[in-house]
């Protein structure tokens, strides 16, 4: 699992359901012209996210059960965890002020961050067949839409 640079970049989390529900409540009841920004009051390194999916999908689907990670004689997900050489430019941080959407709209996520990483995990197990199909063919896990 590559992690640009030191893996300390601050990101604003969001669970995609919040951010859908966002993008709705601004199409619906947002003032024209007027730009809102969703955030998720969840300010968060990358390194700690990558650290948090691995500690839930140990919870489903533990490392020592699965045959691959067994193949490579590995028994945890985060001994995965490797840092590549960061992005050109990239940000130290993306923080997010979504006061407007909150005051003006009242809307707010819905989800925990936790809360969000145990849905997007679960639901990554139950769809594997759909997440071999997308991955087959041309993709090999290459970082896409780089330039070169």
């Amino acid at each position: 699992m590559p992690v640009y640079g030191d893996g300390r970049q601050i990101w604003d989390w969001l669970y995609v359901e919040d951010h859908c529900s966002g993008i709705l409540k601004v199409l619906h009841e947002g003032k024209p012209v007027k730009q809102y920004n969703i955030g998720g009051h969840n300010e968060c390194t990358n390194l700690d996210i990558i650290k948090r999916l691995c500690s839930e999908l140990e919870q489903h689907s533990p490392a020592a059960d699965n045959e691959a990670m067994q193949a490579r004689g590995c028994c945890s997900y985060q001994v995965l965890i490797t840092f590549v050489e960061d992005r050109l430019g990239h940000d130290r941080r993306y923080a997010v002020d979504a006061g407007r959407i909150r005051n003006e709209l009242r809307w707010q996520p819905a989800h925990r961050l936790a809360d969000g990483i145990a849905k997007t995990v679960k639901w990554y197990i139950q769809h594997s067949d759909w997440c071999q199909a997308v991955t087959k063919g041309r993709y090999e896990r290459q970082r896409l839409g780089v330039v070169s």
